[in-house]
């Protein structure tokens, strides 16, 4: 799955011993709210999560468009998708370039994540996931979060990374964050 800022999404097929590769296209013509792409997720029914810049859409299996439902906001063509992130427990998360725009997947609609209203207006800027389960999140300017057990943690390392955008998390095999 390949995405592009205005020309929506190619499905590159590779080749097998019975088909040739193939590329499959999207765009707002068959499906998509938007051809500039900003992120990609699959979940554990196989469905292609993409991020638009005017949106949120999956792709089933069998190549039908759906559209879920996002609680908070009324339009969701005004939704900028930043970030799409599959956990280990299969959750889909979702920020978006507004204040206070992290969002879960439960059923068919996404609802806000409001255990970081603590922290004010934050953007999220990145997020990823540890060996034990653990969620890290990047708040932008407001630093790094861990959510661990129902509880969220302000990462204070008295370093500029309490102050300093935080665009990826990666945590190995070993439970080093990197």
């Amino acid at each position: 799955w390949v995405g592009s800022n205005d020309e929506g999404v190619q499905k590159i097929i590779p080749a097998s011993e019975e088909n040739p590769s193939s590329t499959q296209y999207y765009t707002t013509q068959n499906g998509l709210p938007n051809n500039s792409i900003r992120a990609f997720a699959e979940d554990r029914h196989h469905n292609i999560w993409i991020g638009t810049s005017s949106g949120i859409v999956y792709i089933t299996p069998e190549g039908k468009f759906k559209t879920p439902k996002i609680n908070g906001t009324e339009h969701q063509n005004l939704v900028l998708v930043s970030l799409l992130f599959k956990d280990t427990s299969d959750k889909i998360w979702m920020a978006t370039s507004s204040f206070k725009g992290l969002y879960t997947l439960d059923e068919d609609t996404f609802n806000p994540v409001t255990m970081l209203d603590d922290f004010g207006d934050y953007i999220v800027s990145g997020m990823g996931q540890d060996s034990n389960g653990d969620i890290w999140i990047g708040l932008s300017e407001k630093g790094l979060v861990k959510f661990s057990n129902g509880k969220i943690t302000k990462v204070e390392s008295g370093t500029y990374l309490d102050n300093t955008p935080t665009y990826e998390v990666y945590g190995d095999k070993s439970g080093t964050i990197w």
